[in-house]
């Protein structure tokens, strides 16, 4: 069984791992240093970090929460300014 697999299995019980506003403290200061109009959050899981990243950045255009084992959420997003890796 391949990893995207058992995060699926994870993610449909309703089990997350929350970690995404865990690590806010960790990346919002990449998001001010960068300054980038686009996000993308990968391995966005409930997508929460790219929510606060649009809602806090007046020059964030748009974000994109993508995770493969998340239905909804796995079409792969078009490139971006900045990509946060969730699930490091």
């Amino acid at each position: 069984m391949s990893m995207i697999e058992q995060y699926r299995i994870l993610h449909a019980s309703g089990r997350y791992m929350n970690v995404g506003l865990n690590k806010a403290p960790f990346i919002l200061p990449h998001v001010e240093s960068f300054e980038p109009r686009s996000v993308v959050d990968y391995g966005s899981g409930k997508g929460r970090i790219s929510d606060l990243i649009l809602n806090l950045y007046d020059w964030v255009e748009r974000t994109a929460a993508y995770d493969p084992a998340v239905p909804g959420r796995d079409t792969k997003p078009e490139s971006c300014d900045l990509l946060i890796p969730s699930t490091c």
